[in-house]
């Protein structure tokens, strides 16, 4: 060896000390566990979540133009026709109206909400199902002559 040259292999430094970077690992998750709840809750809030399909009442069925059928429903809330379904029998249609709450804040007040459909085949003179709501009838006749209404799917 060479005078003066020490080498320090020998020396003990003490114990490797491991809590910082423990702290900070700990930290990390905190950070990514409140920022991953703070991401979906602003979600939550940007696009309110639809509610389940619900039946409408029916308070008018009335023929539209070109051969399309209008639909007025009456509801107490935010509920919306999204599609209908009608059961072609020998003497009637038997029309059904689902309809869903695109959510936010809305009254319970009574709303009466045309749409139309186009039925995939030529409907005679026939009786429709279920008979309409008598309640609005006056109301519903006024929203269906108007003017258009939009359209909706209609399963047949």
């Amino acid at each position: 060896m060479i005078d003066g040259d020490e080498f320090e292999d020998d020396e003990d430094n003490g114990p490797i000390r491991l809590w910082p970077a423990l702290v900070a690992l700990g930290v990390a998750a905190v950070v990514a566990v409140v920022v991953a709840v703070v991401a979906l809750s602003s979600n939550d809030e940007d696009t309110p979540a639809a509610g389940a399909e619900r039946t409408m009442r029916i308070a008018l069925v009335a023929p539209g133009d070109g051969g399309a059928v209008r639909l007025v429903t009456v509801t107490g809330g935010c509920l919306r026709a999204v599609r209908a379904t009608a059961d072609l029998r020998a003497d009637a249609v038997a029309f059904t109206v689902y309809g869903q709450d695109p959510g936010g804040a809305c009254t319970a007040d009574v709303r009466l909400r045309c749409n139309e459909v186009v039925l995939p085949q030529a409907v005679g003179p026939r009786r429709v199902l279920p008979e309409p709501v008598a309640e609005h009838r006056d109301q519903a006749e006024a929203l269906a002559a108007s003017g258009p209404c939009p359209p909706m799917s209609v399963d047949a």
